[in-house]
């Protein structure tokens, strides 16, 4: 038996299976580096997730089309916080990130008790729940650092060497002050 992988969705590139262990690799272009999996455990996750997993088809994230964009703003080897995700977002699909601004506001705007950036960083927590987006925390930085835990993402497989990107390091990198948020 070849197992399939599940983020390539194929048993191409699949080598050395160890049935007994439940090991296997797949080398597939999908993958920064060589993924290690356990095809039997994954199928008997998934299994058990898929009545789970269905709140990932509606609500305000499914609607906007968050569950797909969201991803698409990690990069690969980086761990970026929610703040410099929003920024991207808010980059790459201005007319979601205005309808996500018209509803919560943003901090930057005065205390809230939710924010688009809460919003966001509920978001990605959901895709780590259910995806390949992972999570871990840090503190925040710039207009952000009250927040003494602060939701820091990346994609699996995470390689040994990473970075991080804050908010206040994207800021600077762009110019901007990073006490101050640009879409406010």
């Amino acid at each position: 038996m070849i197992p399939t992988c599940s983020w390539c969705a194929s048993d191409a590139y699949v080598d050395d299976y160890d049935e007994v262990n439940d090991l296997a690799l797949c080398t597939g272009p999908g993958h920064g580096e060589q993924r290690m999996f356990q095809p039997k455990a994954e199928h008997a996750a998934q299994k058990a997730h898929q009545n789970s997993l269905s709140y990932l088809s509606d609500g305000i994230a499914a609607d906007l089309g968050l569950y797909d964009t969201l991803p698409d703003l990690l990069n690969p080897g980086e761990w970026a916080d929610t703040p410099t995700v929003e920024y991207r977002l808010g980059i790459q699909e201005p007319d979601t990130y205005k309808t996500l601004l018209d509803r919560w506001g943003h901090v930057s705007q005065g205390p809230r008790k939710y924010s688009t950036t809460s919003f966001v960083g509920s978001t990605l927590g959901q895709l780590s729940r259910a995806t390949n987006v992972t999570y871990k925390p840090g503190q925040g930085t710039g207009i952000f650092k009250g927040n003494s835990s602060i939701g820091f993402w990346t994609l699996e497989p995470v390689p040994a060497e990473t970075t991080v990107m804050t908010w206040k390091r994207c800021a600077e990198d762009l110019g901007v002050d990073p006490n101050t948020w640009p879409f406010s």
